[in-house]
């Protein structure tokens, strides 16, 4: 009963959510970080339990507020991630929302790469119908879930409103209400392709520098050689 008690809070606190909004920076190792902030339509606040959910393994914490505003809570959170599977297993951390998601890379045959992310707010495992009726009383009046995600290479296509993409400097957003969200999934995904690698283009430049200096150098010799043949040739002939 304990268990199912907190649950049923738990998914109270996620049905009364007046806003979700997420920004993340990825890097291409997989690290990057986070900040988000929660509202949620409670005088109840749970330090503890955000405690615990920053204190996993790759998670390194940076600030961390809980404020009231009206009749809300408000948790604003920001912490880094040493890698993907550490941002990934965040999500087994909370009951029953997929919120947060998992994010996955993979390369293309064609060389781009492609991120995945998948999102939900799963329904209740109880049989009361009251979280569900919930949801979509309070939570339809204009519930938003935002995410803005920063990329280190360049867009080639999102399925996010065209209005939110910048292909130039890899930003990209999508916004979802919880109605969409709400026993359903929504995936978001990015195709990027690699930029040339500017170690690699210096050292490519250099390299044909050198093979150029070399072919100027090369062709005043020869002409340098073709011209001391000559001069020998004509003192030769004086000569005789």
């Amino acid at each position: 009963m304990k268990r199912i008690a907190l649950l049923g809070l738990l998914l109270l606190l996620l049905a009364g959510c007046v806003d979700y909004s997420e920004e993340l920076w990825l890097h291409k190792d997989g690290s990057g970080r986070v900040k988000m902030v929660v509202g949620v339509l409670t005088n109840y606040t749970n330090e503890q339990e955000i405690n615990r959910y920053m204190d996993q393994p790759g998670i390194i914490p940076i600030s961390k507020s809980i404020y009231r505003k009206d009749d809300f809570t408000f948790y604003s959170l920001e912490f880094k991630f040493k890698s993907l599977e550490a941002f990934n297993n965040l999500n087994d951390q909370i009951t029953n929302a997929n919120f947060l998601g998992k994010i996955n890379l993979s390369k293309q045959k064609d060389g781009t790469i492609l991120m995945s992310r998948r999102i939900e707010l799963g329904s209740s495992p109880l049989e009361e119908d009251e979280i569900e009726n919930l949801i979509f009383t309070k939570a339809a009046k204009g519930l938003k879930w935002r995410y803005k995600l920063h990329l280190p290479w360049k867009i080639v296509k999102a399925n996010a409103d065209p209005t939110n993409v910048n292909a130039d400097t890899g930003i990209v957003s999508w916004e979802y209400e919880t109605r969409h969200l709400w026993n359903k999934h929504q995936v978001m995904s990015v195709e990027m392709k690699q930029g040339f690698p500017i170690l690699t283009a210096v050292l490519i430049a250099l390299a044909a520098l050198v093979v150029i200096v070399s072919l100027i150098f090369i062709a005043k010799s020869r002409k340098h050689t073709r011209k001391g043949h000559r001069i020998a040739e004509q003192d030769s002939e004086a000569k005789e």
